[in-house]
């Protein structure tokens, strides 16, 4: 994502290596600190899943979430993607450990 001449976000949406997944793309997205609260991160997704709705391949977008990340849980949320499972201490950071909260979203039901 640009803002005149400096990326503020990225998004990125990837298929799967193996045959047997390939129904399913993995989604994350990263804005930049001082960008964040403005709408990028929202219209990212959105178009994440617009594009994917139109790939008659793709069935699931499936993304992680860091525990306390409340504002980005919010956002799949209200955009449809459902919790479907947490992984404990996924990531340590900092010396803090961090579940990942595992959500999906049915995109060739749409």
């Amino acid at each position: 994502l640009w803002l005149g001449t400096v990326i503020v976000g990225s998004a990125h949406l990837a298929g799967s290596d193996l045959a047997a997944s390939l129904h399913r793309a993995d989604f994350g997205i990263g804005i930049e600190r001082p960008h964040r609260g403005r709408g990028w991160g929202a219209r990212l997704t959105e178009a994440a899943i617009t594009w994917a709705c139109a790939q008659p391949a793709i069935d699931w977008i499936d993304l992680g979430v860091f525990r306390g990340n409340d504002r980005a849980h919010a956002l799949y949320t209200s955009v449809g993607f459902v919790e479907v499972g947490r992984v404990t201490d996924r990531f340590r950071v900092d010396g803090l450990s961090i579940d990942d909260i595992q959500m999906t979203l049915r995109v060739a039901a749409r």
